[in-house]
């Protein structure tokens, strides 16, 4: 568990950094817009190109990227009925429940356990989440939080983002299989360093951004943990119903693979949530977003921690 924990420790260390800069003053309202900015133009687009087009696709894996693809808007749209239902506050809901935060967490904790020669049985989960996160997500949470208002937006501005074209030509370098990661080009290689330097900006600063919007006031503790155990509550039931009745038919259960399974259902939201619905939600919903993101955080390694000692082999 020692990567694991040391994981744990530089998100603790961003997130303190980003409430120590709130509190004495080095960054302010201002100074953290733009740093929103930096992150959505420059950081994430760099993050997702690398990822896609550093991306093996494989016919087998399209039953489980079916699977995570559809708990993922389920959990969607679950948000949506228990917020309409209820009479909830949180019109954050949706975008708590659901997104798996795949990386950033899930990878490190079991490589920590199993290592690499085992992590497939986990990465071959996260392709669903991300097609997800950056082709439906990515748009059907800011409709719903406009109330469809900004449909029209949404669809104008879907060539001007950054996000879009980072997927866009990352998805290209993928399927025409140009390797650009190992290219002797000097050119290519040069653009190659330049977004993995800038992808590696996206985890320091979003999460200087969560601490900085963190909040200690007890309500918002409280939701925060309300909101943890309704998500972990859906997702694990969710997704084990679709595991056992789909996922077991095409993959060998192994100690592996539940392993997996079970980190990736215990995942909190991606960190990027709090950022990409930073134009569209009060101060008051960005608090209760990023409290339980950070909770959730905690939560998520204390839960695979007791599962390999007690459950695994």
């Amino acid at each position: 568990m020692t990567a694991s924990l040391s994981g744990f420790l530089k998100i603790a260390v961003f997130i303190l950094l980003g409430l120590t800069f709130r509190k004495s003053g080095i960054l302010n309202e201002k100074d953290v817009s733009g740093l929103k900015k930096i992150i959505l133009n420059v950081a994430i687009p760099s993050v997702l190109f690398i990822s896609f087009a550093n991306l093996e696709f494989s016919l087998k894996f399209i039953p489980v990227i079916l699977v995570i693809f559809g708990l993922n808007l389920s959990l969607f749209w679950l948000g949506v009925l228990i917020y309409k239902l209820t009479g909830s506050k949180h019109r954050v809901l949706p975008l708590l429940l659901s997104t798996f935060n795949f990386a950033l967490i899930g990878i490190p904790l079991y490589d920590s356990i199993y290592g690499i020669e085992y992590l497939h049985n986990y990465t071959m989960l996260g392709v669903g989440n991300e097609i997800f996160v950056w082709f439906v997500f990515y748009f059907m949470f800011r409709w719903f939080l406009t109330k469809g208002k900004a449909e029209k937006g949404i669809n104008t501005g879907f060539f001007k983002s950054p996000i879009v074209w980072g997927i866009f030509f990352g998805c290209l370098a993928s399927i025409f299989n140009l390797n650009i990661s190992s290219s002797s080009n000097f050119f290519i290689k040069g653009i190659y360093e330049t977004l993995t330097a800038a992808s590696g900006l996206t985890t320091p600063l979003i999460l200087i951004f969560i601490g900085f919007h963190v909040s200690a006031r007890i309500s918002h503790i409280v939701n925060s943990a309300k909101l943890v155990v309704l998500r972990l509550v859906l997702a694990c039931s969710i997704g084990y119903l679709l595991k056992i009745t789909v996922l077991n038919r095409v993959i060998e259960s192994t100690v592996y693979s539940d392993s997996a399974f079970f980190l990736f259902s215990t995942l909190p939201a991606i960190f990027s949530v709090p950022i990409l619905a930073a134009d569209y939600i009060t101060e008051d919903e960005t608090a209760v977003l990023n409290n339980t993101i950070v909770l959730h955080s905690i939560v998520t390694i204390v839960l695979f921690a007791l599962y390999t000692i007690f459950l695994s082999p």
